[in-house]
Order: C-alpha cells, then sequence, then structure tokens
C-alpha cells in the first residue's frame, strides 16, 4: 500500500513545486488553478485503490501501477475532465483524452438526482501538472471550451 503513495508523492516532487496532502495510505491535490480539478489516490487495501477526479469521477484499481498511472495522468495537460452543469450543479463527469490533437471521450460518470429543470452547459477542466503541450494553443482559455 505504501508503495503506490511513495510513487505518487515520488513523481510530484520530480516535478517541484506542486503541493500535496499525503499520509500513508492517500495523497491529494488541489486543482492549482481556476479551470483545473483535485486528484486523489486513496490506497484500501493491497489490491484495492480508488482514484478521483474533481467532486464526482471515481475508479477503483486492482493493480497498483495502474491506479497510479491514472493519479499521474489526471495531472497531465494530456486529460481533461468533462463537467456537465445543471445551474451551477455539477452532474456528470468525463475523462477525455488527448490522441493526436483531438479530444476522445472516456469513462463517464453520473449522479442520479439531477435538476433537470435548469439549462444544462459544459465545462471542461484541466491540469498541468505533467505538461506534454504548450499552455498557449488552442485549448488554453477560459475552460470553456466549444468542443462538445
Amino acid at each position: 500500500m505504501k508503495s503506490v503513495i511513495a510513487r505518487a508523492k515520488k513523481a510530484l516532487d520530480a516535478v517541484g513545486g506542486v503541493a500535496y496532502d499525503a499520509d500513508e495510505d492517500r495523497i491529494a491535490v488541489a486543482a492549482a488553478e481556476r479551470f483545473g480539478f483535485a486528484v486523489s489516490l486513496r490506497a484500501l487495501g493491497d489490491r484495492r485503490f480508488v482514484v478521483q477526479y474533481g467532486e464526482g469521477w471515481v475508479h477503483a484499481f486492482d493493480r497498483a501501477e495502474d491506479a497510479c498511472d491514472c493519479f499521474e495522468f489526471g495531472l497531465s495537460d494530456s486529460c481533461r475532465l468533462r463537467v456537465t452543469l445543471r445551474g451551477e450543479t455539477p452532474v456528470a463527469w468525463q475523462v477525455q483524452k488527448r490522441e493526436f490533437g483531438l479530444w476522445v471521450p472516456g469513462r463517464r460518470r453520473r449522479t442520479w438526482r439531477v435538476p433537470f429543470w435548469r439549462r444544462a452547459r459544459i465545462v471542461h477542466r484541466q491540469n498541468h501538472v505533467f505538461s506534454r503541450y504548450h499552455r498557449d494553443g488552442p485549448d488554453a482559455g477560459d475552460g470553456q471550451s466549444a468542443l462538445p
């Protein structure tokens, strides 16, 4: 259990300047920017790990390596979180992966309590701790991307 948290700490320390909160079975990185999202990794047992993006996207893993890779992916600019809001209430979260300059949709999570009478809108959240792309490109800006 401790090794997955130690690996995540080592990756963050290598980048430098990243604030995180950690103990022996959990590590969390708060959103560093206005349009970023929090990422956390919890070790629940020897073969049970949970990664969470923002306040709603959660995925469980049996392998520590997969959980740590997912944790690091959420902090990279190759990942973004598409959040569906009804009014100001987040109701759905979808991970998107950048492949060859395009955003490819991935796993989606929804809540069952949806204020359906409010207008839906989409915002995109993205972190830049591990950066492969330039921040002044077409996706830089206010998080209100025109992409679906």
